[in-house]
């Protein structure tokens, strides 16, 4: 997320964007060259996140302790979370971006996400660590959400970002 958002930033600080927004490239190919880094930073961090968990409740249930509640997720379940996180980072990085590039002080946009980061994972740890009873059907209803608002952002925000967005900000 900082790694976007700092990219974005700099860019404004240095008064380099005005230069790049005027160039030939578009809006679009712009904020996805950004997004390329941190997605795949973000999606190898959450990938050992996900398996440190797995293999730290390995650990503690070999040495005894009721550590089952990772392993009681069934494929489907295990496939639907991984979906729904790899929704949310890719949801969390490009609201950064988005919010870095249009607000006054591109700071803000990073403390606005970062509240936003910490109440997206609300739902998926507790869909993760509790395993209520409907714990697959409270996962596809996020996971659907997640992509809504994916497919939301892509599709609309993109599209209305305009050269003069930048300027004004700038």
């Amino acid at each position: 997320m900082a790694l976007i958002g700092y990219s974005i930033a700099g860019e404004k600080v240095y008064k380099t964007l005005e230069s790049i927004v005027s160039s030939a490239i578009e809006i679009k190919q712009l904020l996805l060259g950004k997004l390329i880094l941190p997605l795949v930073t973000s999606l190898v961090m959450f990938a050992l996140a996900l398996l440190f968990t797995v293999g730290s409740a390995l650990v503690y249930s070999k040495l005894g302790f009721k550590a089952a509640i990772v392993f009681s997720f069934t494929w489907i379940e295990w496939l639907v979370i991984i979906l729904g996180g790899v929704g949310v980072v890719l949801w969390i990085i490009f609201i950064t971006a988005v919010l870095t590039l249009v607000v006054e002080v591109p700071r803000n946009g990073l403390f606005i996400t970062s509240l936003m980061t910490f109440l997206m994972g609300i739902p998926h740890s507790y869909i993760f660590y509790v395993k209520p009873e409907n714990s697959l059907q409270l996962s596809i209803v996020f996971m659907l959400f997640i992509l809504g608002l994916d497919i939301v952002c892509y599709s609309l925000v993109l599209g209305r970002l305009k050269t003069q967005t930048f300027f004004a900000r700038a």
